[in-house]
């Protein structure tokens, strides 16, 4: 088996970091907020996808597809980073740019996470899927 999934869940935690730079203004209490829920739940379900993988419980078409959209989330993230520190430099008038970006990471995590929960136990594909949509909704 190869070592990709133990890279998922090693997955820097990016907005983690640019959103530390938001905690002050008020404005980005917010973005903090979904930020910061958006990346606990990927960084979770990867942990536990790169379980079931390392246990051989995921088919190799199946972690392609996931590494896929993993690959997809991180992309979309680094968009949402750059898009959050170009607000935060604007003094709060860039708002529309992080939006877009942001609604882009949540449906690459969301993608993401329909691949992967269907391994999961059921009362943790319910769970994370509600998480999914509590950062939606933030």
């Amino acid at each position: 088996m190869t070592r990709q999934p133990d890279s998922l869940a090693r997955f820097p935690l990016v907005f983690l970091l640019v959103a530390a730079f938001c905690i002050g203004p008020v404005a980005c209490k917010s973005f903090y907020s979904a930020t910061v829920s958006l990346t606990g739940l990927v960084d979770g379900a990867s942990k536990t996808y790169a379980s079931l993988y390392n246990q051989g419980l995921i088919p190799p078409e199946t972690a392609a597809k996931v590494s896929r959209a993993h690959l997809a989330y991180r992309q979309a993230a680094k968009v949402a980073q750059d898009a959050l520190i170009s607000y935060k430099a604007s003094g709060g008038t860039d708002k529309a740019a992080y939006d877009a970006a942001f609604a882009a990471t949540l449906q690459a995590a969301t993608q993401f996470v329909e691949l992967v929960v269907p391994f999961f136990a059921p009362q943790d594909a319910i769970a994370l899927r509600t998480q999914i949509k509590k950062a939606s909704a933030l």
